[in-house]
């Protein structure tokens, strides 16, 4: 029935989906009469588990003694009628035995801020407890603000032993009320849910014990002519970038269609459930903060017109070494009466590589360079990368009204490698408006043929290389620079001058920073430091 119409109570028949697990189903409740739908959806609880409604009284352990315990899986359903009410239920469970605890209230518009727990009967000291769930748990990508959903608990519950338990519910704030009705779920774990999409990424979320082995992704009812491409998802790296590419007889047509993770290597046996979902903010609140979110477990996905432009990259020959740069080179290809300016990023990135800010390629260009950075602890690896493109002198804002369109280059693999050379420094000095040697030892960790440039950077101020370039080869133990000290320069003791050297592969200039010198700079002999 559908209650709180101004017009009196009406009721509508509703097919309930058939399903295995618990979830929410919304619908739109439509006037008989006027045929107007409601503005907002309903949301029904559909579940697969026996009720246990609350019986009073029910506010403690010894309160309930006379009450049966329930087998699991189970749902138990109360109301916390009063301020500083607890309702307490008891259940059996087995040693070893896993169970997701997840009370539902927020999301069912309860205005309950309920607190879960769970104790063994009889049982001495703190019981296990939880206030919030966090959106891995709940099968949601991260996201920025507030979810009204995460405001329910969830508790990852493991029987410590045969025998019986008790679950308690309240209010964290110890209110209660005749609307603060609850709804606790208690689901053997089966499954690592996963999902979330963002921009040209997806993220595998995990619950808190993951599935350890890859995964690939799969997507499912793609429209005719429109492939998807994703790297393998392993457990160091569960975001990924997601590449959808329409030929060009493609159709123009729209579909929502389903990503699942399968695993590569599966065990005989073992099932993994996975499915998509995608949290869309609906309201900003202060400081672009997010409280209204919906939901979705689809993807909607369009064939349109040909963008104006696209984008194409010349595939690195060469490895970003860590702790180096590499610039990669690409072209913007503008078809006839294009004429804006186009943005160009690189949205996903391997762990430990950085990116500068997008590069805005005016309309009298077509070519371009996008440099990356590879940090010390850049993780080594082969890695499936794209740049974007967005049509547009700056980066889209959230909300800056513009029609923008976006392309991005096919997947290029992107090699990230231990580096040439690991640099050594000796102490060294100068005296001001004097020069000086300061020699460097090299340990060539991996050969490269031919020269290479070195020369130092992060000098102090006033301190001069004769030459700004020595050249050397993969059989240098060492290579010397002459310093120049200037009257610019300030007397004192400095750190962090760095090596650099560029190696030439394949005709691309590879960087690579190594090595922390010292340098003391003296005053002239027989002259007192300036002080500046």
């Amino acid at each position: 029935g559908i209650i709180g119409d101004p017009k009196g109570d009406w009721s509508q028949a509703v097919t309930l989906p058939a399903t295995q697990t618990s979830q929410n189903f919304r619908f739109v409740a439509i006037d008989a009469e006027s045929n107007i739908p409601t503005p907002t959806p309903n949301t029904l609880r559909v579940s697969p588990f026996e009720n246990v409604l609350e019986a009073e009284p029910n506010d403690s352990e010894d309160a309930i003694q006379s009450q049966s315990a329930a087998s699991l899986p189970i749902a138990f359903n109360g109301i916390i009628g009063k301020p500083g009410d607890v309702d307490c239920f008891r259940f059996t469970a087995k040693k070893g035995e896993r169970f997701k605890v997840h009370c539902l209230a927020n999301t069912l518009g309860s205005p309950l801020d309920p607190t879960i727990w769970i104790k063994q009967v009889g049982a001495k000291g703190n019981p296990q407890r939880a206030t919030d769930s966090r959106p891995n748990q709940l099968g949601y990508p991260p996201f920025g603000g507030m979810n009204r959903d995460t405001l329910d608990p969830m508790l990852d519950f493991t029987a410590a032993a045969d025998g019986e338990y008790v679950l308690g519910v309240e209010d964290d704030r110890g209110n209660g009320g005749a609307d603060f009705v609850y709804r606790v779920e208690i689901a053997p774990e089966t499954s690592v849910p996963s999902g979330g999409r963002y921009n040209t990424q997806l993220s595998i979320i995990n619950s808190n014990r993951p599935f350890a082995g890859d995964l690939e992704l799969v997507a499912l009812g793609l429209p005719e002519g429109v492939t998807m491409r994703a790297p393998r998802v392993t457990p160091a790296m569960p975001r990924v970038p997601v590449v959808f590419e329409a030929a060009a007889d493609a159709k123009l047509q729209g579909k929502f269609i389903e990503i699942v993770a399968r695993p590569i290597e599966a065990k005989e046996g073992s099932q993994l459930a996975s499915g998509f979902r995608q949290s869309i903010p609906m309201s900003a609140s202060g400081n672009n903060d997010y409280y209204v979110f919906n939901t979705f477990e689809k993807l909607a996905i369009a064939v349109t017109q040909p963008a104006p432009f696209s984008i194409e990259i010349d595939e690195p020959k060469t490895a970003l070494v860590q702790n180096g740069e590499i610039s990669l080179k690409f072209k913007i290809i503008r078809a006839e009466g294009f004429e804006e300016p186009v943005s160009v990023a690189m949205e996903w990135k391997p762990n430990g590589v950085s990116t500068g800010t997008p590069i805005t390629i005016r309309t009298e260009k077509s070519e371009g360079e996008y440099l990356l950075g590879a940090a010390r602890n850049a993780t080594a690896g082969t890695y499936e990368v794209t740049l974007s493109a967005v049509s547009g002198a700056q980066r889209p804002a959230y909300r800056d009204g513009a029609n923008r369109t976006y392309v991005s280059t096919k997947p290029f693999k992107l090699l990230v490698a231990e580096p040439h050379i690991d640099a050594k420094f000796a102490r060294s000095s100068i005296e001001r408006g004097k020069t000086a040697n300061l020699t460097v030892k090299l340990n060539h960790l991996k050969a490269f043929e031919g020269k290479a440039k070195a020369t130092l950077v992060r000098l102090p101020r006033g301190v001069q290389l004769v030459e700004p370039f020595r050249e050397i080869t993969s059989e240098d133990k060492e290579v010397t620079f002459t310093l120049k000290a200037t009257d610019e320069c300030l007397t004192g003791g400095y750190q962090g001058i760095t090596l650099e050297v560029t190696v030439n592969e394949d005709g691309q200039a590879v960087k690579q920073l190594s090595g922390y010198g010292t340098l003391r700079i003296d005053a002239e002999r027989g002259v007192k430091a300036a002080m500046k």
